[in-house]
């Protein structure tokens, strides 16, 4: 029996979605971090602004108190710059801000310089305009920031730019601030994303498990169900013909052990497995004068039997069973494409299909069936092997020859009534119509499994002057005495086998036994209707007795 829908699929399923969430929880986290360094540095970078114009406010105010002094004659002491650049580094020192103010650079004053901070500089210079670059030094970060110093009417009246004019780049206010890291600069932040993210992981963990788990118990549910319908449909073969039921079972055994051999995946070898317990299902739509007829079928029979892989892959089209219809379609056709129903050939054969076909051969031939006696798993083989390349995928019969080797026949695999209900089924066949005891085609079926048995003996009856009988009284009254005839044969001895063939013989036929046989009663019987009867005994055994022709050979020479 093929497994569910296995768990570890939805472990994988499950280990999958966990590494995915938690791959995802962990960029988010860090986009998180990402965005809060980001806010870090621009807020750097706006201290920087802030801390330079005010420098710059304070660098103009000074100047414009410098001339308002001079016109008043008022002289103030050399080394303002010095003490103003002094003045502004310590305003900012607090501020964790290194704010410096510098003249005019020339191309040597850059020698010192981070080749970043040189960039940003001479494009302070040419554009005239507030600049900042981000660089590195040891493993820390630093933002530098450039405000350009542009000359005034106010700086040109001090003499200090004797060759500047009014707009020029007279100088900078540069200020370096330090970027702290977040989880450094503000740790309860920090401590707070880290519990807040692991609880979402978390979170999002239990929603996947309890979604896997919800998931695996409708799956394996429906899967339940779908088993259950497999064994129904199974079940309904078997009521109308054990021998296709047991034949399926056996197929899906067979198929099982080859694909294995073949190393298919457990999903292939699952699918293959219900395939082969339906591969007949499309037998339910045969008449039963053709599927259970015990001889071979003539030509029309055979092509309406032919058309079963139709049937079965039609109704297994529909719900769960549609990826078995296909299948089921193909499990006839041949890999030389002589097969039906389409004429597929080679690997245009679903591979499943074709590992049906070579279990359903094996099966078949060392089937007993009501025409023919089963062949041994040698003589399989051999054809098996003849037929590989024509019949059947030379790799799929070499698996099969690995597969089935140690594998033993089951005793059941016949063709033959194994129950009252079976026995009523087959009756059209089987029994008699007229006496209601058996016919020669039972006797047919027996003789295929008879060297099963080590004893197996008969009383032939056979009636004298029924012809006359008939002519004198009419066929009617003829068919009453072979009817009350073959009715006190069966209440006589209801624990043999009543046999009418031939129209005027009769077998009570015994298997394992010997029987006390009356000739007294029955020759009484019908020597009041004027008939005779002559009784023969036949050991099967001894008299080497396999088939109707050793019969007919024998006693009718």
């Amino acid at each position: 029996m093929p497994a569910p829908i296995k768990y570890f699929y939805f472990k994988r399923i499950a280990l999958i979605m966990s590494v995915l969430w938690t791959i995802l929880t962990y960029i988010f986290f860090n986009f998180q971090l990402h965005n809060e360094n980001k806010h870090i540095v621009e807020n750097q970078i706006y201290q920087s602004k802030e801390a330079t114009q005010e420098a710059e406010y304070i660098i103009r105010w000074i100047f414009q108190q410098k001339i308002k002094e001079e016109k008043n004659k008022n002289k103030i002491k050399t080394g303002l710059t010095f003490s103003l650049n002094n003045l502004i580094h310590k305003i900012n020192e607090n501020k964790g801000i290194t704010l410096n103010i510098n003249s005019f650079f020339y191309e040597d004053d850059f020698e010192d310089y981070p080749q970043k901070i040189t960039k940003t500089i001479k494009t302070m210079q040419k554009t005239k305009e507030e600049q900042y670059v981000i660089y590195k030094q040891n493993s820390d970060s630093y933002v530098y920031f450039t405000k350009p110093l542009i000359a005034t009417r106010n700086c040109l009246l001090c003499h200090i730019h004797d060759e500047s004019k009014e707009g020029d780049v007279i100088g900078s206010v540069d200020a370096i601030i330090k970027i702290p890291i977040f989880e450094n600069s503000n740790k309860k932040r920090y401590f707070f994303l880290v519990f807040a993210y692991f609880i979402t992981w978390l979170a999002g963990l239990a929603v996947i498990i309890w979604s896997n788990y919800k998931s695996r118990n409708y799956f394996n549910a429906r899967m339940k169900d779908y088993e259950e319908n497999i064994y129904l449909l199974a079940d309904m073969m078997e009521r109308r013909d054990t021998y296709t039921a047991g034949h399926s079972r056996r197929v899906a055994s067979y198929a099982t052990k080859i694909a294995q051999t073949m190393e298919l995946s457990k999903d292939k070898i699952d699918l293959l497995f219900r395939a082969a317990m339906l591969h007949d299902i499309g037998k339910i739509e045969i008449p039963d004068a053709i599927l259970l007829k015990p001889e071979k079928l003539s030509n029309e029979e055979y092509e309406l039997i032919k058309s079963h892989s139709i049937f079965g892959a039609q109704l297994l089209s529909h719900g769960p069973f549609n990826e078995l219809s296909k299948i089921v379609l193909y499990h006839h056709e041949r890999y030389d494409g002589k097969g039906y129903p389409e004429g597929l050939q080679g690997d245009k054969i679903p591979i499943l299909s074709q590992i049906i076909a070579v279990a359903d051969t094996f099966d078949a031939i060392t089937t007993s069936r009501a025409y023919k006696i089963a062949l041994s798993k040698e003589e399989t083989f051999e054809i098996l092997r003849q037929e590989s390349g024509h019949q059947f995928n030379p790799r799929i019969v070499n698996a099969a020859l690995k597969a089935l080797e140690d594998i033993s026949i089951a005793d059941f695999a016949e063709q033959i009534p194994q129950n009252e209900l079976d026995e009523m089924r087959f009756c059209y066949y089987l029994k008699d119509q007229l006496t209601g005891c058996y016919n020669i085609n039972h006797l047919k079926a027996l003789l295929t499994k008879l060297h099963n048995y080590k004893k197996v003996n008969a009383y032939r009856l056979t009636l004298k002057n029924l012809t006359a009988y008939n002519k004198e009284f009419g066929w009617k009254k003829g068919d009453e005495l072979l009817k009350s005839l073959s009715q006190i044969l069966m209440q006589r001895y209801p624990n043999s086998i009543v046999i009418r063939f031939f129209g005027d013989n009769f077998l009570v036929l015994n298997i394992g036994k010997d029987i006390v046989f009356d000739e007294t009663e029955i020759t009484a019987f019908v020597k009041k209707f004027g008939v005779g009867v002559d009784y023969y005994y036949i050991d099967f055994i001894k008299e080497n007795i396999e088939s109707i022709e050793d019969l007919e050979n024998t006693f009718f020479s």
